[in-house]
């Protein structure tokens, strides 16, 4: 049963991120359709897997939003910040190499962003969409094959498919060698929401970080975009 659980888990995540990933390549231009598809996905795969089951302790840790310990010691604190300072000095660093033109292009045409919705979207994506991130990647994945006695494959699948579902965005904006860096980037920040998220075995510090790296990435966006 164990083993089942393990390749039914491996197998729901790795096809729901690729399912996402076909679609948003076949129909870019249409990111409400797949929005709603991955809402479909992140929040239907871990239930037919608890009802196939019977085994509801599935959500055990993925619901589970404690209120973040602010007094931690320095080092988690550090590592909670991690992300966000990571993405401002790669900005920083690698802004010459970025042709802002494209992004903010590909923002207009495929997420039809405007400076009258910037501010409603960027709420959504930083405190809506965030939560169903984690929900999915370190509630459903990590969190699961943690529990199921695979620590280091929860670490490497969970941050492995939370890059992989960023691909098909980055590689319209970034060139092949910023597309790797961000990719990078992207799978250290889950292993960093993930390693939180046993601290509680929930959500809560993951997220939190998760939230602060998404703030970064609007300010930036906000500043560019206006």
């Amino acid at each position: 049963m164990r083993k089942e659980k393990l390749e039914i888990l491996v197998l729901t995540s790795i096809a729901s991120v690729m399912i996402l990933f076909v679609l948003n390549y076949l129909l870019m231009g249409d990111y409400i359709f797949v929005s709603v598809v991955k809402w479909l996905l992140f929040l239907g795969m871990p239930v037919i897997v608890a009802v196939h089951y019977s085994d509801y302790t599935i959500f055990k840790g993925t619901l589970t939003l404690e209120p973040v310990n602010f007094n931690r010691d320095t080092n988690t604190l550090v590592i909670t910040f991690l992300p966000l300072l990571g993405i401002m000095l790669a900005f920083l660093g690698l802004e010459h190499l970025i042709d802002l033109d494209i992004i903010e292009n590909n923002l207009v045409t495929y997420y039809r962003l405007s400076r009258g919705n910037f501010i409603l979207y960027g709420l959504y994506m930083v405190f809506v969409n965030s939560l169903l991130e984690e929900f999915f990647f370190r509630g459903f994945i990590f969190l699961n094959l943690r529990k199921l006695g695979y620590p280091r494959l929860a670490y490497v699948l969970s941050a492995g498919l939370f890059s992989l579902y960023h691909l098909d965005l980055i590689i319209h904006w970034f060139s092949p060698g910023i597309v790797l860096l961000s990719l990078l980037g992207i799978f250290l920040g889950g292993l960093i929401f993930a390693y939180l998220d046993t601290l509680t075995d929930g959500l809560s510090e993951g997220l939190a970080a998760h939230v602060l790296a998404d703030l970064m990435l609007l300010a930036i966006a906000g500043i560019n975009f206006f």
